[in-house]
């Protein structure tokens, strides 16, 4: 793992890994009803540490994307880890979307991957930009990746108690089944 070691501008960086991962990410929202991408996006922030916490989620999540224009593809051991877990989040990401898109705007999403966990959204996420700091062997973007799903964390909190007003018992016993994470 780097600090800064071989930053430069290339081709044959991590940016090609950003690029596709926002395109599997955010293309498919382009081409969805309002409602499904509404429900997508409803993160909390009607108090102020809320608003801080998302924001600050936004810019991690933005600096992680803007920084990986100067990391370069690491050519040993850790490129071939680091893409299996950015391969595997990836897809564990886009089979959770399906089954988040697919359900019914105004029920709770119980099938698929949220049988496993609360918010396999957050979790393959943070994999996905794991899995890209250790393919650049890239130290700052593995910390970035740590403070993502800290503040992830953080949104998942206030989360649980909106979900817990609006689905009541329904979300109670769903959290007794299925663990927060793993």
């Amino acid at each position: 793992m780097k600090w800064f070691a071989g930053l430069g501008v290339g081709f044959w960086n991590m940016w090609l890994y950003s690029l596709f991962t926002l395109a599997v990410m955010y293309l498919p929202l382009l081409f969805l009803p309002k409602n499904k991408v509404t429900k997508m996006a409803g993160f909390p922030t009607e108090t102020i540490p809320q608003k801080i916490v998302f924001y600050l989620f936004l810019a991690v999540y933005i600096a992680i994307l803007i920084y990986t224009v100067w990391v370069p593809v690491d050519d040993g051991i850790l490129f071939i880890a680091g893409n299996i877990i950015f391969a595997a989040a990836l897809v564990i990401w886009i089979i959770t979307f399906i089954h988040f898109m697919s359900a019914p705007a105004d029920k709770l999403v119980t099938d698929g991957m949220y049988s496993v966990s609360r918010n396999p959204m957050f979790v393959s996420e943070s994999l996905v930009f794991l899995g890209m700091g250790i393919t650049g062997a890239s130290f700052p973007i593995v910390t970035l990746s740590v403070l993502y799903a800290g503040l992830a964390h953080l949104i998942t909190l206030s989360e649980e108690k909106v979900l817990a007003e609006r689905y009541g018992k329904e979300y109670g016993e769903y959290c007794k089944n299925v663990r927060r994470y793993f």
